[in-house]
């Protein structure tokens, strides 16, 4: 059985429950990454990684900018990081960035851009409404979540459309780099048309807020790889896997990396549950003769 990986660092606390989201949901074995229990683990061997959210290392000198420089973590972005050539045809390992893991992934160079202070200076701590930019989905297909070609892509489209999750944050606010987003700003310097030297990076939106709480950059709320294999996400989807805990609506991701990679699903979990729901939708949508 494959192993999903949650590594700790000193500040972080929402390691346990997203060890349990993973352990609960997929048919998976879900450890805390350690240095010396994994060292040379394949990523053949890894169904994932899932960097929690929290506050490691206090958040100093910036949010997740120590906690992206450890060795701990260097560790987790060679396994993150897509090898596939003629002479190693393994892919990097599904990785997925949780509000502080969103912060790291960015501060490691895992993902383009920065998370800055929410624009009203406050720590936000609330739910907050998205919406999936289906557009965003079809260009880089990631894997962390379904397909809109599969069984239940008219029921994902039709839930995802506006969602909430809890969100729990003092700087959430998304930048990119400004070669990424020359074509927005005004200052002609950071136009790659202007700069062609300027090398850019693809910012490839996969959620928005839809009322732009923390004043991200076009209320970008996560973002992926250009292969889509890495996800950041600044609300929290494992506060949303439970019906105890107020809703389900979280464990799209865990579906749409079920779906992708073949990964078995609990029998009985929630997450069972929900992928039926999504099918269920789909079934009316046919037969109500629409789509969303």
């Amino acid at each position: 059985m494959k192993r999903a990986l949650v590594p700790q660092f000193h500040g972080t606390n929402c390691d346990v429950e997203t060890l349990e989201w993973l352990g609960d949901n997929l048919e998976v074995e879900a450890e805390f990454f350690s240095l010396e229990k994994h060292a040379g683990i394949s990523a053949s061997e890894v169904a994932c990684i899932v960097v929690p959210g929290g506050f490691s290392y206090g958040d100093y000198l910036r949010a997740g900018a120590l906690a992206a420089r450890s060795e701990k973590m260097r560790a987790i972005a060679k396994l993150a990081r897509s090898t596939s050539s003629p002479a190693s045809p393994e892919m990097g390992v599904p990785t997925l960035g949780i509000c502080n893991g969103f912060q790291i992934l960015c501060e490691a160079g895992l993902l383009p851009g920065v998370l800055l202070r929410n624009v009203n200076r406050q720590h936000n701590h609330f739910p907050v409404e998205l919406r999936v930019d289906f557009e965003g989905v079809e260009k880089t297909a990631p894997v962390w979540l379904p397909s809109l070609k599969g069984s239940s892509a008219a029921g994902f489209r039709k839930v995802y459309e506006r969602f909430a999750l809890p969100m729990s944050c003092g700087m959430g606010r998304y930048w990119p780099d400004t070669r990424q987003a020359g074509e927005h700003t005004a200052n002609p310097a950071a136009n790659p048309a202007a700069n062609p030297a300027a090398e850019r990076t693809p910012l490839l939106p996969l959620f928005r807020y839809v009322h732009n709480e923390n004043g991200a950059f076009e209320a970008i709320a996560g973002i992926a790889s250009a292969d889509g294999r890495i996800v950041g996400l600044m609300p929290h989807p494992e506060r949303a896997s439970d019906s105890k805990l107020g809703g389900t609506q979280g464990l799209f991701l865990l579906l749409g990396l079920a779906e992708n990679t073949g990964l078995g699903i609990r029998k009985g979990s929630a997450l069972a549950t929900f992928a039926q729901t999504l099918r269920n939708a789909e079934s009316t949508l046919q037969k109500e003769g629409g789509r969303p």
